[in-house]
């Protein structure tokens, strides 16, 4: 595992996963590639990165507003032949054949997910739809990140925070409760903790993040 810790001011934390995760792929093997699903797209900050790469991009969300917002910047860049939406949430069975992913982005998607049994659908259904050799990347808060505070309501579960910015209740996890998640299924091949300063509204927060990558054999 390494650290590294940059000062950046951005819109959003998504977009410093999605570097450190096409730095790893420069730096390796790892062809980003073929068809790739992001389960929780929002309006296409992920996305469009990777359908510039002439990726085959497929996304999902129960927003219908921000998938019109992604078909928006995807067809300003003519992108549209390379971008895919569904309306659907992410715990819900995906409308793809077994195999047919490359690779799976998780940008805190999996934090989303507060019952165990959302999070198994999900996973299972990730399983499913991924190649064998195909790569999962994952970017999650770390419990130490500057977005997060325990909420004031007692919780049951003591991974479960309160994102201060959307304030909204969110599961954090440690690295290797994704083994667990995964049953050995899907095997980390690459695991680091960012560091970084991010200026979101008038609020200049240290953020921390794990980063990984899974390979499913």
């Amino acid at each position: 595992m390494s650290n590294g810790k940059t000062a950046v001011k951005t819109d959003t934390n998504l977009s410093r996963s999605v570097e450190v995760f096409t730095e790893y792929a420069r730096k390796t093997n790892f062809n980003i590639s073929g068809n790739m699903l992001d389960p929780l797209c929002g309006s296409g900050s992920n996305g469009i990165v990777f359908a510039r790469m002439n990726v085959n991009f497929f996304g999902l969300d129960p927003d219908m507003t921000r998938l019109k917002e992604f078909r928006e910047k995807a067809a300003l860049e003519n992108l549209l032949g390379n971008v895919h939406l569904y309306n659907q949430y992410a715990a819900q069975t995906f409308p793809f054949e077994d195999n047919f992913f490359d690779s799976v982005l998780d940008i805190s998607t999996s934090s989303t997910f507060l019952k165990d049994a959302d999070l198994i659908s999900y996973s299972s259904e990730i399983t499913r739809v991924l190649k064998p050799g195909g790569k999962l990347m994952i970017s999650y808060p770390s419990k130490d990140d500057g977005t997060l505070r325990k909420p004031k309501k007692k919780s049951s579960s003591p991974c479960i925070f309160t994102d201060s910015i959307r304030n909204e209740q969110i599961r954090v996890f440690s690295p290797p409760d994704f083994r667990e998640i995964y049953n050995l299924k899907l095997i980390p091949n690459f695991q680091t903790k960012i560091e970084f300063d991010e200026t979101i509204g008038r609020k200049k927060l240290n953020r921390k993040l794990f980063v990984m990558i899974l390979e499913k054999f």
